[in-house]
């Protein structure tokens, strides 16, 4: 499954019409129910920091959700717990009592040195771990890569929720981006998401199915 639209509100809209109408998707019976689910899925942003970011068809009480996580991609320092700002800001710190690896401070190095670099590469997934967790984290890998002036960038995500989860994915990812950008001195460019499993469950489908039509 494809998607390619201009903005992150456009591109969601896009991408659950897409499930709401795959003829092949996979039935799974999750943990939190059951859900229909489309495998390797790309979307495709042109513009991710162009209005609208949010749909208003997006639940309201869920956009507290959306800065929260987006808190976490920034490493805000009043987050607590989240597995993301854990792996990029301080990777590894639990081994050994430091600080662990600030994975964006070294991502803006590269590119700073080499803008034209293919191994900007940020880590989410920790094999040691995640594994065992009921609830892993979900980004696995992000590559952020500097063509033309402008920042590209790619996530890997394990597992997102179409419905809820996509729009903290979305922002958050975008939100780590501009801020790279800049402080480089760029302007952020079209950012790639690959969902090994991107899925509506059941419950969501009856307030769902509006943007299917």
């Amino acid at each position: 499954m494809h998607v390619e639209a201009d903005t992150i509100a456009a591109a969601w809209h896009e991408s659950v019409r897409a499930l709401l109408h795959r003829a092949e998707l996979v039935r799974y019976d999750s943990l939190r129910g059951a859900c229909s689910e489309a495998h390797d899925v790309m979307i495709q942003i042109r513009q991710p920091q162009a209005e609208p970011i949010i749909s208003p068809d997006y639940p309201a009480e869920l956009v507290a959700l959306v800065d929260s996580y987006t808190a976490g991609f920034l490493g805000h320092p009043d987050v607590r717990g989240s597995t993301a700002s854990d792996r990029l800001y301080a990777w590894g710190a639990r081994f050994g009592g430091g600080p662990g690896i600030n994975q964006v401070a070294r991502a803006e190095i590269a590119l700073r040195d080499v803008p034209e670099s293919r191994s900007t590469i940020l880590g989410f997934w920790d094999p040691a771990v995640d594994p065992r967790l009921e609830n892993p984290v979900s980004p696995l890998v992000a590559s952020l890569r500097i063509r033309g002036g402008f920042i590209s960038s790619t996530l890997v995500a394990r597992s997102v929720d179409a419905w809820l989860g996509a729009f903290p994915m979305f922002v958050g990812f975008i939100a780590l981006v501009g801020r790279v950008s800049e402080r480089l001195g760029c302007r952020v460019g079209p950012a790639t998401f690959v969902f090994l499993s991107y899925h509506l469950y059941d419950l969501d489908l009856p307030v769902a199915r509006h943007l299917g039509r």
